[in-house]
This record gives C-alpha cells, structure tokens and sequence, in this order.
C-alpha cells in the first residue's frame, strides 16, 4: 500500500459564488482539529472526494473518524488547514449552510444523533430540511410534500417502514436506521457522509442501502464511507483511506491492496514488503 501522497484540484484558490460541479465534493487541506477530552485530534488531514466517487474510510474506533465527519459537517471548527466543499471555501460555514450545500449525513446512531424519538416518523422527516417544507413564512409544514418524497426516497432503497404517524422512538434499530436514509437521500445530496449506514439493518435492507450508495455515486454525489466493516468498505470504495491515530496512515484502491496490508496500517504495524 502506497504512502499517503496530498491530493489536490487544479482550480485557483479562494471561495467562489457558485458551488462548482466539476470540483471535488470535499477537498481537505492541511485540516486538524484540537482534541476535545479523550477525543483524537486531526492532524494535518489531505483527503479529496470527487463526484462519482465512493472513499471508503477505514479505522479501529477512535482513530478520528468521528472527529472526521464533524469537522465535514462544521460541529467542529479547523484549528489549521481548509475544507472546500464543491468548489467553495466552506472552512468557516455553520452547520445549516454546510447542509444547505448538499451535505448528508448518516450516523452510527440513528435515533441518538439524528432523530427525535418523540416525534412522528413523517415530523422527522420534515426536521431534515424545514426550510424546503415551510409554507407561510413557516407556520404550517407542507405534510404532503414531505410523505412524497419519504415515499420515493424508500421506493429507492426498496424498503418500507411503519405508519408516518408512528413515533419514531418505538421502532426498532434497523426501522429506524431506514427512516434517515431515506430522509437524508431525499435531499438530492452532493456528498454523503455515511457513519456505519448498514449497523442494525438486516441483509435485505443493508444491500439495499448500499445499493443506493452506489446508485448516489453512479449519479454524481461524493460518497465518504466510514465503516468497521472491511468487507463492505472493499466492495464498494473506489479508494480506501486508512485513519491511525487523527492521521492518514495510507491509502489506495481496493484492488491494488489487501485487507491484510489494511489491517496492518489500522493497528499502527508496518506493512510487510511485497515479493
């Protein structure tokens, strides 16, 4: 497996006003963060996801792969370096403005992190992007417009779920799980930030969700898939990146490396030379 060698796009730097279609879904530069308690801190993170492209994001737990997504999404802020999202400086963005751009995320815990378990599955639904379901200068949501795209969103990933009107609290893990992928992917996304998307899902539902990962990536979304599972990262990443300690420790396609070379490069051990 090959040293980690900086990539970067041949556009001129600085923010531009219309995010750029043909620029990589997310360009860090140089990005480390400060460790908050017991966290692991980026350090000097260099990772480019292009449109069409699934980067698979391999790691033991605790590695920074959480500190990762949250830098992306603007949860925590660059202590050096940059982020570009689709062409545009977004280094300094808030959260809204970095979803409002076409970021989605899906969590490792779907109904701790990204839903409310008081709430109605369609309420969810509607908590992704109020703005699109406003009417009246938000007064009222526009209910029928959130159940058509909860309804299309699922006919893509093939699957279905309970009542709207249920509260998403009583559901099981993987109902739960299908809900914000559904939610999420009905926004259209420019980059996916997938957190374990398949975890609690059965077989059926985890090839669908995968299935629209592709799909997404087939359509021009960015895909970052973080996941534990090195058989699913080795089936669907295009480029694998391994994170050791808030550094990338190496990188490369999964058909020129081995689960073995990644394994080695997870734990922090050199790779043995190839013969």
């Amino acid at each position: 497996m090959a040293p980690h060698t900086p990539q970067r796009s041949d556009r001129p730097g600085g923010a531009v006003a219309v995010l750029d279609h043909r620029a990589p879904a997310l360009d860090l530069r140089g990005v480390s963060t400060r460790p908050a308690g017991r966290a692991t801190g980026l350090d000097a993170i260099d990772l480019v996801v292009r449109p069409h492209e699934i980067v698979g994001v391999a790691g033991v737990a605790g590695n920074g792969q959480r500190e990762l997504g949250d830098v992306i999404l603007g949860l925590v802020p660059c202590a050096a370096g940059a982020k570009y999202l689709g062409g545009e400086n977004a280094t300094r963005w808030p959260v809204s403005r970095v979803r409002a751009g076409g970021v989605v995320f899906i969590p490792e815990d779907a109904l701790g992190m990204a839903a409310v378990g008081e709430l109605t599955i369609l309420e969810n639904v509607a908590l992704g992007d109020t703005r699109k379901y406003a009417r009246y200068g938000g007064l009222t949501l526009d209910w029928a417009a959130t159940q058509a795209d909860l309804d299309r969103s699922l006919r893509r990933l093939g699957v279905t779920v309970p009542p709207p009107a249920t509260r998403i609290g009583t559901l099981s893990g993987g109902n739960v799980q299908r809900v914000i992928l559904a939610r999420e992917l009905a926004r259209e996304p420019r980059l996916i930030v997938a957190f374990y998307p398949t975890r609690g899902l059965d077989v059926r539902s985890a090839i669908a969700a995968r299935q629209v990962l592709v799909a997404a990536r087939d359509a021009g979304a960015g895909v970052l898939l973080i996941s534990e599972d090195l058989g699913e990262l080795f089936a669907l990443s295009d480029r694998l990146v391994v994170l050791f300690r808030g550094r990338i420790a190496g990188e490369g396609r999964p058909g020129g490396i081995t689960m073995a070379e990644v394994g080695h490069l997870m734990t922090g051990t050199p790779v043995a030379p190839r013969v």
